[in-house]
């Protein structure tokens, strides 16, 4: 640079302009929005694209999700308490695809070879007994809800489950009354519980699991499923879960080497205790800054 005489002190001192940062790519460059868009427009177009997107979101919600403490005392299973993978199922006896997934599961527990425990408890889309709703998704669901809770209460819980899932008709008084005699249990003690409104009663017991699931995912639709205590998307396929529960099942293995716990039947209460620390530490996060860049 070349100073004039007189000049030279003033334009040493004289602070150098700051360059303008250049725009930065991404947010507010058209042509990254608009390739964004398309990728979007094509995944929308193409089913395989698409289910493969909602499979890995899916995928991402269970990795991350916090482990839910679910008290499964008195919970109805199916599948020995010894499984290292415990599914806990809201569901609601009227919801379409709660009836395909549950015909499904009563074939996949079998073929799991031990490996799975699933629990089932209540969760009717029906503003009758489930105050949260604005309107009821499935107007009735809460009557057959509380059929099943008062087979439960006669040991007849699921020969109740697989009845009521697979009727066509409204759960009327008579269809309730029918249903007891078909399942052998005490009609008079069975249309007494459908009734009773007491702070015990069957109502109050199932309003119990509705107020936890109201804690954990708010109105969400019905299926849930809880993996081990973690949240698991109802749109999740059969040949997902089966994945995961192989996957669960590799951890709890490693979870029982590595906290010696011997009575496998305490499993899932040690697990929930500290799983998340655990399973952490079997897969910690990467470095910050590293991939993806």
């Amino acid at each position: 640079m070349v100073f004039f005489l007189g000049e030279a002190a003033t334009a040493a001192e004289a602070p150098s302009p700051t360059p303008k940062p250049a725009a930065p790519a991404g947010p507010t460059d058209a042509t990254h929005w608009q390739e964004r868009a398309q990728k979007l427009q094509e995944t929308l177009d193409d089913p395989q694209k698409l289910e493969a997107y909602f499979t890995q979101k899916a995928q991402h919600e269970y990795d991350t999700a916090a482990v839910e403490s679910i008290d499964l005392n008195g919970t109805p299973l199916r599948g020995p308490a010894s499984a290292p993978v415990k599914v806990v199922e809201y569901s609601d006896f009227l919801c379409p695809f709660c009836r395909n997934l549950a015909g499904a599961l009563v074939q996949f527990i079998p073929q799991a070879g031990g490996r799975l425990a699933v629990y089932f408890k209540n969760y009717p889309l029906d503003a009758e007994c489930n105050p949260k709703l604005k309107q009821s998704t499935h107007p009735g669901a809460c009557r057959v809800a509380l059929g099943a809770v008062c087979a439960h209460r006669q040991g007849k819980f699921w020969e109740a489950h697989d009845r009521l899932l697979a009727a066509t008709g409204d759960f009327t008084p008579e269809a309730a009354e029918q249903l007891a005699k078909d399942l052998g249990l005490d009609v008079a003690t069975f249309m007494h519980d459908l009734r009773d409104r007491s702070p015990g009663g069957a109502l109050a017991l199932m309003q119990e699991d509705l107020a936890v699931i109201e804690v954990f995912r708010g109105s969400a639709p019905a299926p849930l499923f809880f993996v081990n205590g973690r949240y698991l998307d109802g749109k999740t396929t059969l040949e997902d879960l089966e994945r995961l529960v192989q996957e669960e099942k590799t951890k709890a293995q490693a979870f029982l080497g590595e906290k010696n716990v011997v009575d496998e039947t305490q499993l899932y209460d040690a697990m929930i205790r500290t799983w998340r620390g655990f399973d952490r530490a079997q897969n910690p996060p990467p470095p910050e800054g590293a991939g993806g860049q």
